[in-house]
């Protein structure tokens, strides 16, 4: 969540609107994105302190959950009053292209590589042995106001 405060932080455009760019080229306004706050790492961690025993083999995921580009957009739409949208013109072509929709299909699942081993399952695991409540975007964009300031 930290990367969204400056660097992939939604640019202003002419017409007033914030624009949230791709976080990589292939990225599509349904990829899912994991999010975590930093703040809350050794809520994850804990669980496997804890009780090494029960913890053992387990497969750490550590994201409060799976969100879309427009889901981030609409809540920094929602928290802020401005309009944030997601930069939905593709200037991926040919080959980037195809493998644009390979990530766009492996994503839908969240069963990528990319969100490491188990995907949701290694998600609610970890979210039913989290310590204390964690971070969710909402209350992450709330606690970091004001986000854009004209």
């Amino acid at each position: 969540m930290q990367n969204f405060l400056r660097a992939s932080k939604p640019k202003k455009a002419d017409n007033g609107t914030y624009v949230l760019g791709r976080p990589w080229p292939t990225a599509t306004p349904t990829t899912l994105i994991p999010l975590i706050d930093i703040a809350d790492t050794g809520k994850y961690i804990a669980p496997f302190l804890d009780d090494p025993d029960a913890s053992n083999g387990a497969v750490l995921t550590a994201s409060t959950a799976f969100y879309t580009p427009v889901e981030i957009c609409a809540t920094w739409s929602k928290v802020t009053g401005k309009k944030v949208v997601f930069e939905e013109e593709s200037e991926v072509e040919g080959e980037n292209k195809e493998r644009s929709d390979v990530v766009a299909s492996e994503n839908a699942g969240a069963e990528s590589p990319y969100y490491g081993q188990g995907g949701r399952k290694g998600l609610e695991w970890t979210l039913s042995h989290a310590k204390d409540g964690l971070s969710t975007w909402e209350s992450f964009v709330v606690r970091h106001e004001p986000w854009f300031v004209d």
